[in-house]
Order: C-alpha cells, then sequence, then structure tokens
C-alpha cells in the first residue's frame, strides 16, 4: 500500500527509520500526550514489519526526522527557496525527496516542465529494488527491527510507487499553462536515445496510453481531408482543401511526435505513421497528377519529409518525389521562359 508522505507514521511520531522501539514508543506517548491524532495507530504500524515497510517506502530511510520535516517544509512558504539538499542521502529518501519536490516545483514552461521530468528519471532509475532492501535493512538493523528477506515485497512495492508518480507527474504537466504537456514529453523524447530512462519510457508509455484516441482521430482527419481531393474540381477549393490537409497533418504530427521519437530509438515502426504516410503519398501524387497544383504538390511533399522523420524507408519515397516535382517545375519555368 502506498502511504503519503506528509501522513505517514514516521512523520505523525517525529521519528526516523533508525529509532529503536523504545524510542518510538517514548514519541509514540509524547505524541498521545499532546493530543497528537493517530499516534497508537502510528506505533502500531511501525512495530510491524510490513506495515512499517508500507511506511520505509514512503519515508526516508537513514535520514533524521528533523532533515525529513525540512524536506516536507519546502514550498509551504509563500517566498521562494532552494530545495534542500540531498547529499549523503540513500535512493529511496532521494526518490521521495523528489515527490515532494513533484508537488512544489513550479512549472512556468516546457523547460521546467523536462527539468522536473529529468530530476525524477534519476532517482526512479537509481532506486532499484535491490539497493531499496540493502538501505531499509541497514536501518532496520540500526533499529534492532525484524530485517527483510524476501525482495519481493519491495519490487511491488516499487512499482507501485513509481506508477503513482508517473500519473502524480503527467497531472502536474497537464495543469501547466497553455496545456504544455506535449512540448514538455518531445523534450523527454528528444534526449531520449542519450538517457534510455526506464521512468522516462514509462512516461512516454502512459502519455500514449491516454492520447491513444486523439491519435487515431487526428489520423483519421489527415485522411478524410485527402480523401475529399478526388471531389475537388475548382482551383480556389483545392488550395483551401490543401490548408485543411496541412493544418490536419500538423496537428497529428504535434500530438504523435514525442511517442514516435521514442519509438524510432527502439527500431519500432508504428502502423498508425504507415497509414497516415500512405495517404498523404497518394494526396501529393493525385495534387499534381489529377489536379496540377504543383505548389501544394511540393509543399506537402516537403512537409512530409520534416514529419516523417521516424520512417526511414519512406525518406528516399519522399526524395524521389520532391525530385520529380522539382523537375516538373523546372520545365515549367523552361517553357514559360521561351512564350515570353
Amino acid at each position: 500500500m502506498l502511504k503519503s508522505i506528509h501522513e505517514n507514521p514516521f512523520r505523525t511520531l517525529g521519528a526516523s527509520t533508525d529509532d529503536e522501539r523504545r524510542r518510538l514508543i517514548a514519541l509514540a506517548d509524547e505524541a498521545a500526550l499532546f493530543g497528537t491524532e493517530g499516534a497508537e495507530a502510528a506505533l502500531t504500524a511501525l512495530l510491524n514489519s510490513q506495515r512499517r515497510l508500507d511506511a520505509e517506502m514512503s519515508w526516508f530511510p537513514g535520514v533524521g526526522s528533523e532533515r525529513a520535516e525540512a524536506l516536507l517544509a519546502y514550498g509551504d512558504s509563500a517566498e521562494p527557496a532552494p530545495f534542500p539538499p540531498l547529499d549523503g542521502m540513500g535512493a529511496l529518501a532521494r526518490l521521495n525527496a523528489c515527490r515532494v519536490l513533484l508537488e512544489a516545483w513550479e512549472l512556468p514552461n516546457a523547460a521546467a516542465g523536462y527539468a522536473l521530468c529529468a530530476s525524477i528519471a534519476i532517482a526512479s532509475d537509481e532506486a532499484t529494488a535491490e539497493r531499496i532492501m540493502a538501505e531499509i535493512n541497514d536501518s532496520r538493523r540500526r533499529a534492532g527491527m525484524q530485517l527483510l528477506t524476501d525482495i519481493a515485497d519491495i519490487a511491488d512495492r516499487l512499482a507501485a510507487l513509481r506508477r503513482a508518480v508517473v500519473h502524480r507527474l503527467l497531472e502536474r504537466l497537464d495543469a501547466m499553462p497553455g496545456a504544455q504537456t506535449c512540448g514538455v514529453i518531445a523534450l523527454v523524447a528528444r534526449h531520449y536515445d542519450k538517457t534510455r530512462s526506464p521512468m522516462l519510457d514509462a512516461l512516454v508509455g502512459e502519455y500514449e496510453l491516454r492520447h491513444q484516441d486523439e491519435s487515431g482521430r487526428l489520423a483519421e482527419a489527415v485522411a478524410a481531408a485527402c480523401g475529399r481531393l478526388a471531389a475537388t474540381m475548382e482551383y480556389h477549393a483545392c488550395m483551401v482543401l490543401h490548408r485543411e490537409v496541412m493544418a490536419a497533418l500538423q496537428q497529428w504530427h504535434t500530438v504523435t511526435e514525442p511517442v514516435r521519437r521514442i519509438q524510432l530509438v527502439k527500431g519500432y515502426e508504428s502502423p498508425g505513421t504507415v497509414k497516415v504516410f500512405q495517404v498523404m503519398h497518394q494526396y501529393v501524387i493525385d495534387m499534381q497528377n489529377q489536379h496540377r497544383v504543383l505548389t501544394c504538390s511540393i509543399e506537402a511533399a516537403n512537409e512530409m519529409k520534416k514529419v516523417f522523420f521516424d520512417l526511414p524507408r519512406a525518406t528516399p519515397v519522399v526524395d524521389d518525389l520532391i525530385r520529380q516535382l522539382e523537375e516538373i517545375r523546372q520545365k515549367q519555368m523552361t517553357a514559360m521562359g521561351r512564350i515570353t
């Protein structure tokens, strides 16, 4: 069970993970004396191995209570302040510190959003189940508590913790001014080849799931716009439709680009991308062969070269198409020169 950091039993008692049983009991008695709500329940949780593990996974193992409270107090002040240093902390403590940072970090733009993602990703990727188990057991030895022996107990809780972090991170990004989530994910994708971060991979995967329906809808919008070309014969109507096709293609590209960048790194070719490419390829050919609107064909072909970066096998096809269209334009210009 993933516990809230701010409602953690360690915080309720003002305890650290290194405190022995006698110290925990004394802190619980003191808390009860001052009317602290939940003191007895907190003590019970920290003296039970499995329930204590739930608390440890959402706390700062090996970190003193005062330093832990300083981390939790970050962002409560109306005045901006630097985040407390994380020097000397273990991997789990840093990950949970980043959960605090996740709530307090100001996100005015996509660059700030990416910086937050990168910071959390580093902490998440370093926090392996093996490393966390060693850190918790070190702290339990100092406290004289029962040691953990089953790493599956850690792995399951760590997976839940990472999922919660990804979901909350996307919520924070979605709340940014100007709906900049896509811009942040695009920055994540552009740096993915260098980081190969599992946490960032999970973040983009969740983004893809959330936008799957939208991506499909936008792909259909591109196909529908291109499909109306056959019934559009008048020149002005073709130009209006062309603007519509270009706008639909750009919308589709904006939403899907981050995911497709990571798919490119992984060597995965999206069937949806292939379908949109095929539709656009036919549109360019039909715009020239059936409607003789060369300028639109050339513009669309050049846009395809930028948009379909994730289809390496498409590059020579588009290059050849652009070459043919430019040859036609050159012949037209030459013929016009002869006439004049």
